[in-house]
C-alpha cells in the first residue's frame, strides 16, 4: 500500500508545483500590465520635445519613402507616370504611422488656405510670409490645447527629384499643368514653397512611448 500513497504525495507535489508556477505567470503578466498603464509624469517641456522628435521622425521616413518610389517610377516610366505615385496616401507606411500615434498625416499646399483648420492657416500663412521675407522657414511645434500637438515642416522646392517636374527649369512642367490644371505647384522657383507637412498626434501616445 505504500506505493500507491507515494504516487498521490508525488503527483499532489507536482500539481501545487504547476500551479504555484502558474500563479508565479500570471503575477508577472500582472505586474508588467500595470506598469504599461501606470501614469507616467512628465513635464509639458519634455512632452514637447518629445513630439518635434516624433514629427520629424515621422515626416523623414514617409519623406523618404514615397521619393525612393517616385524616382525608381520617374526613371522607368517619365514624370507623367510618376506623378500618380506624387501622393503620400498610397503608401503604408504613412498610414502605420499615423495608427501607430493616434496621428493624423497629411501633406498640404496653398489650398489650406481656405479649407484647413485656423491653426494650419495662420501656420501656412507666416511660411509664406517667411517666404515673401527671404526669411527661415524652420519646422514648427502648436500645443492644441485638447491634448493633441500640431507639427507642420514647410515642403520647399530644393530637391532634382522635386525640381525635374515641378521648377520652372522643368522641360515637363507645362506637360503637367495641363493635366493637372488646378494644381499650385508647377512653374515654380527653385526655393519656393511648395506645400507644408501637417501632422496632428496624440500626446498621451507620445508619453506612453517616452523612455
Amino acid at each position: 500500500m505504500k506505493q500507491p500513497v507515494q504516487y498521490l504525495i508525488i503527483l499532489f507535489v507536482l500539481f501545487f508545483t504547476f500551479a504555484c508556477n502558474e500563479k508565479r505567470v500570471d503575477s508577472r503578466r500582472f505586474a508588467q500590465e500595470m506598469k504599461n498603464r501606470q501614469l507616467k509624469r512628465v513635464n509639458q517641456g519634455a512632452i514637447m520635445e518629445e513630439s518635434l522628435l516624433k514629427g520629424q521622425m515621422m515626416v523623414s521616413l514617409i519623406d523618404t519613402t514615397f521619393k525612393k518610389r517616385l524616382q525608381e517610377e520617374l526613371l522607368k516610366n517619365g514624370p507623367t507616370k510618376a506623378m500618380q505615385l506624387c501622393n503620400i496616401n498610397i503608401y503604408g507606411i504613412k498610414d502605420s504611422l499615423a495608427s501607430l500615434y493616434h496621428a493624423d498625416i497629411k501633406r498640404v499646399n496653398k489650398g489650406i488656405r481656405t479649407s484647413g483648420n485656423k491653426v494650419e492657416r495662420a501656420l501656412f500663412d507666416a511660411y509664406l510670409y517667411n517666404e515673401e521675407q527671404n526669411l527661415p522657414m524652420d519646422d514648427n511645434l502648436q500645443d492644441m490645447k485638447n491634448g493633441f500637438v500640431l507639427y507642420t515642416k514647410p515642403i520647399i522646392l530644393n530637391q532634382q527629384i522635386c525640381i525635374s517636374c515641378h521648377s520652372t527649369e522643368s522641360k515637363v512642367s507645362d506637360i503637367l499643368l495641363k493635366a493637372y490644371p488646378t494644381s499650385t505647384v508647377f512653374n515654380l522657383k527653385k526655393g519656393s514653397l511648395m506645400g507644408m507637412w501637417s501632422l496632428n498626434m496624440s500626446q498621451q501616445e507620445i508619453i506612453k512611448r517616452m523612455k
